[in-house]
Parts: structure tokens; sequence; C-alpha cells
């Protein structure tokens, strides 16, 4: 199994694009593709528009998983093109040859993810403000026209250049290069050669004979005299027009006529001797016809194994000091901030800084908007309140992975173990989204049938309160936070018994602006609401612990829709959490979200611990500093 950003960005299994290639990636061989699990990808090339308005129906009956459309921006078509896509939204536009800036807006206004293939980190970082979701870095190994920069050089100074997820392309055919890839930074693949030898690919059979034969040295870049170089598998044709690249006699122009339609005439005609049979480095891997789904298949499988097999040499070859004096490793925590630490402005200046965060906030325009500009009144209803957290706080997460900074565990405080179980890998983003909306409305609609409040007791020991709450009717406490202090759900009829009781045992009460009695039985038909909504869900798997509010341990999968549905109507065990993921060697944990308050009663309960918090751009930019200097200084130790 092979997961990343790009996969719940693009709703994509795998993180492996099928290269747009002109005269080769039809609707037929993008479906299939896309059925595999990948992002298939029909190519515009230089077609007219209405043979791309077809191919776009045509993959829309081949499948129902999202599918991207490549458009070659040289192309006399170019603008009916985009206009074909918008009309149509298409999940995925990738674009060639050119500045997609002119079109961005029509294609962002519908919903599209661009995703442009650059050849340097100057037009990445533009293609990144004009709202690119993300990037094809593509190096001179790859078939087609090509740039100067090779992959290996190119794709980590991408990386290092834009905060977008980075797509490797050029040079990769098989698992190996995958896992290459992703070693660079990248967080996912494009591949195009290895495509042509597809059962589903529609190019001429003599065209997939070339590939397959070819060996390491039998492809050759021509064009490179017009600015325009192109890797081809070596033909009478190919051979012929290098040698005249460097004749003097010949002109430009009769150099760019020699060229012309000579790609249609491999890949339509099998032509052998006049066509370009386009094709990169690594045709000398592709060794057999196979189907699509075989293809990536077997990539996959070949990634996985040489990932574990890094993972393996690394710890072998890894030196520590004798077992005596080799101090415990030090994990990450992210800890997700829960409802009550929301503020209007929220998110904004993120998403005004990084196309991962627009993604994400754009899922939902109305959230968004509350998110920046409030009104308080609203953003403060529960029903609103939840999908917006969840978003600033997996926002906040999302920039730190692309930061290379990466939790070994996480845990979310209330509503904060939604963001947390996207994050460990338990629901896809979408998914996460649509659950946290649910369950905002059943406890919205809860709250407003059976009214309740929450007080904050302090002063006091947990056991205390409890005694308290146990002497009261309709009264409970619900969230254990730090030592001396812990949250209390009651009905409205036993507040001020509440706060009496409170006052008499020497402590001090506090009403906090909440909408209901959380966590709490006043909350047990939204708990049966998500029970219901939980049991039409397919979870995915966890690829790091995720620590459940209602056990104070780690979750176990099998159990995962059970403490879903009990975490609405029970007691948030914080305290207990934290002191459990201390006792695992967690001992540094960054807050995700809104606000500090995680931080603070992160401290209380053990002072210790090393805190961060990430909520803005200046909290960002703090904390990846001084989680710098401190890896800075263990390397020098």
């Amino acid at each position: 199994m092979i997961k990343t950003s790009i996969c719940d960005l693009l709703g994509i299994e795998y993180p492996i694009f099928q290269g747009g290639m002109a005269w080769v990636s039809d609707a037929v061989l993008a479906a299939a593709v896309s059925n595999s699990g990948g992002l298939g990808i029909i190519a515009a090339g230089s077609a007219p528009a209405s043979f791309v308005s077809e191919q776009i129906k045509k993959a829309k009956e081949l499948t129902d998983k999202p599918f991207g459309v490549n458009i070659m921006l040289m192309s006399p078509f170019a603008e009916e093109i985009a206009k074909v896509v918008a009309r149509e939204k298409v999940p995925v536009v990738t674009t060639g040859a050119g500045n997609p800036s002119r079109f961005m807006k029509l294609w962002i206004d519908e919903g599209i993810k661009v995703i442009p293939l650059i050849a340097s980190t100057g037009h990445a970082k533009m293609v990144q403000r004009s709202g690119a979701v993300a990037v094809v870095a593509e190096g001179c190994e790859a078939g087609g026209h090509i740039g100067e920069l090779t992959t290996m050089a190119l794709v980590p100074q991408v990386c290092d250049a834009v905060n977008i997820p980075v797509i490797a392309a050029g040079g990769i055919g098989d698992g190996r290069g995958i896992a290459a890839a992703f070693m660079l930074g990248a967080a996912g693949v494009q591949i195009g050669t290895r495509f042509l030898a597809a059962k589903e690919c529609g190019i001429h059979q003599n065209y997939k004979d070339k590939v397959i034969a070819a060996k390491d040295i039998d492809t050759i870049a021509t064009g490179k005299r017009l600015g325009h170089p192109v890797r081809s598998i070596k033909t009478p044709f190919s051979r012929d027009l290098f040698a005249k690249e460097y004749d003097a006699s010949i002109s430009n122009e009769e150099l760019e006529a020699l060229g012309t339609g000579a790609l249609q005439l491999a890949a339509v005609q099998g032509d052998l001797n006049k066509g370009c049979f386009m094709a990169g480095q690594i045709s000398g891997l592709v060794k057999k016809e196979q189907t699509a789904k075989e293809i990536i298949s077997e990539l996959v499988e070949e990634a996985v194994k040489q990932g574990d097999r890094f993972s393996a040499s690394f710890m072998k070859q890894k030196t520590c000091p004798p077992a005596s004096t080799c101090p415990p490793a030090s994990k990450i925590a992210f800890v997700f901030a829960g409802q009550g630490a929301q503020y209007a402005g929220m998110g904004q200046d993120l998403y005004e800084h990084f196309g991962c965060v627009r993604e994400l906030f754009d899922m939902s325009p109305e959230i968004r908007d509350l998110c920046f500009n409030g009104p308080k009144e609203q953003l403060d209803m529960t029903i609103n309140t939840q999908p917006a957290v969840f978003l600033v706080d997996l926002a906040c997460v999302t920039i730190l992975s692309g930061k290379g900074i990466k939790a070994d565990g996480v845990a979310g405080f209330s509503l904060g173990e939604i963001p947390a179980a996207c994050y460990a890998g338990l629901m896809s983003i979408s998914q996460a989204f649509q659950f946290v909306t649910h369950r905002a409305k059943a406890m919205h609609e809860c709250a407003q049938k059976k009214k309740g409040s929450m007080y904050a007791v302090l002063k006091l020991s947990a056991k205390e309160v409890k005694d308290i709450c146990d002497s009261l009717t309709d009264t409970y406490p619900v969230n254990f936070n730090s030592p001396g202090q812990t949250v209390v759900a009651c009905s409205e009829g036993s507040a001020e018994k509440l706060q009496k009781a409170v006052a008499e045992q020497g402590g001090k009460s506090m009403k906090l602006a909440a909408s209901g009695a959380f966590h709490s039985p006043f909350m047990n038909k939204a708990s049966e609401s998500i029970a219901a909504y939980l049991e039409n869900i397919d979870l995915g798997t966890l690829n790091i612990p995720l620590y459940s509010n209602t056990t104070a341990r780690e979750y176990k999968i099998e159990d995962a829709k059970e403490l879903l549905t009990k975490h609405i109507n029970h007691p948030v065990l914080w305290q207990k959490s934290i002191e459990n993921m201390i006792a695992d060697g967690f001992k540094t944990f960054i807050e995700a979200g809104p606000g500090k308050t995680l931080s603070g009663l992160i401290k209380k309960i053990n002072p210790d611990v090393s805190v961060y918090n990430v909520s803005d751009i200046p909290s960002l930019e703090k904390t990846v500093l001084l989680l710098q200097e401190k890896e800075h200084s263990k390397t020098k130790l």
C-alpha cells in the first residue's frame, strides 16, 4: 500500500499518474489506469476541442474514478480546449509547454485541480502563486519534449521551492524509481513510457515492439538546435534528423518541417522509416505488454519492497552508543485542537500562503468564509464550529508534513480526534470532512432538544469533582484535562447547585461558551446517529498510533467505529492520554489548530516535555525554526 497527500487531494488509490502523451493517451488508456487506482490522463496534444470533448465523454462512460486531461498550451486549440474541460468539470488538468496562468481562474472556479508540468523552480513558484494544487517536475530522462535538468537534480530543488505536492517524472519505470522519487521528496510519480506497452494503449504494434526491444542506449534527443528537444527511440528518421541539426545548410524552418507529423506516423501508422517513436530512457526496463492493472500492481508491489529494503538497510547501518548510554528515542506527536478554540480569522494567512491549504478550505466555501470573517455568533454554533476547526487543524499538519515534519503518533482533544484520525489514515480528507459535518449536525440537534451547560472546575482533584457530580442529578465529569482542571456537563437546573458545591469544597467554576452538554449522556441520541452513519462507511487503516479520548489508549482498527461512536457521549480522558503517550516514548508535542489550549494543558501534565504549536504563519515559522535548532543540537551532540 502506498498512500501520500496527493491520493487524498485527488481521490486516487495510488500516487501514480499516467503521462499525457499526444496521439497515445486516449480515453481507453486513461480510464484503464484510473480504474486500476492511478490517475489516467487524456492527452489533448494538437487535436481540436471537439476530439477532446469526445474523449472526455468516453472516459466518463468507462470509469467513475478521477481522471485528467493534459493540455499542450502551444496548441492552436488550447483556449477552446481550456473551455471544454471547464464545461465538462474534468477532475484534474495537467498542462505542458507553456504558462497556464491565463486559464487558472476559469478552471479553479469550476473546482478543477490544476497540476502544471514544470522544468524549473522558478516555473514551479509561478504556477503555485496562480493556484496550482501540485506540480509535475519532469527531468530530461523522459520521452517526448524535455528540459535540461535531470530528475535527480530537479525534483528535490522543486520540493524545497514550493509548498505544494511535487510529482516526479522522467526516468521512472519501475518500483525502484518510485521509491527513489519519494526519497527525493516527491508525493507521487508520473510515468509515460511504461504505459506505451499497456494492452489498453491503442498505438500501432510497431511502436510497442520498438519500446519493448529497446536497450538502455537506444534513445536519442533531437531538436536541441530549435530550442525544443525531444527524446525518442533511435530510428533511421531520428538519426537523420539528429545529423541534419549539425548541417548549417539546412534552415530551422526545414528542420521544423521534417519533424511535423512524425509522431502521428509512429503512433497511428507505425511507420518505421518516417515516424518519431517518442519514449524515455527507461525503455530498456519495459520487457512485455501488460494490462494497466498489471503494470500498476507491479509498480506498487516493487515500490513497497524497495521501501522496506531501504528501511532495513538503513537500520543496519546506523550506529548507536552501547545500550547503557543510548537514550530512548524521542517521538513526535501531533495533538489536534478541539471545539472552543475557534476565532474569526483563523486559517486565513495559511490559506493565502499555501496552495495545499486552499485546496482544503475550498471544499466548503461557506465554512471557509466563516473561518475568515465570522460573525462570531455563527462561527460558535456547533454545526459550524466543528467543520471549521477540523479544516484549520488539518491545514496546520498538512503544511508541517510538507516541510518534512511528520508525526509518530497523534491524539485530538474532543473534536480534534477526527482530524487526528484522518492524519493517521483512518479516513480520507473528504470522508473525514463529511463525517465531521454529520457529527456536528447530530450534536447540534441533540443539544437543541436537551439543553445543558458545561463548566470548568479548577483547584479540585478529579476525584473531588466526580464525588460532587455523583451527589447531583444530571451532572457528569466529562473532560479530565489536567491536574486541577476538570470540565463538568450538567442540566440547566443543576448548574447553580454545581457552582455552590464546588465553592464549598474550595474550588472555582467557570461557565464555558459551549452550545451543549457534550461528552455526556445528554448526547446519547447523537451517539446513536453516529453509529448509524458509520455502518455504511469503510474505514481505512492506521499508519501511526492514534490515541482515543475514550480509553486513553491506542485505537485498534477493529474497535474504531465503536470508539468514534462512544466519543460523543463518553468523557475525554485527556490527562491520561498524554501520560500514556509520554510513557510510550513521546517527548515532543506539536499542537495543530487554533489557540494554545492543549499546549498549556500538556505543560501542566508534564513540564519536562517539549511543546510547540502551529496556528498561523508566525507560530509556524517559530515552531519550524525551534525544531530545526533542536535537531541541529542533537546532531552536534
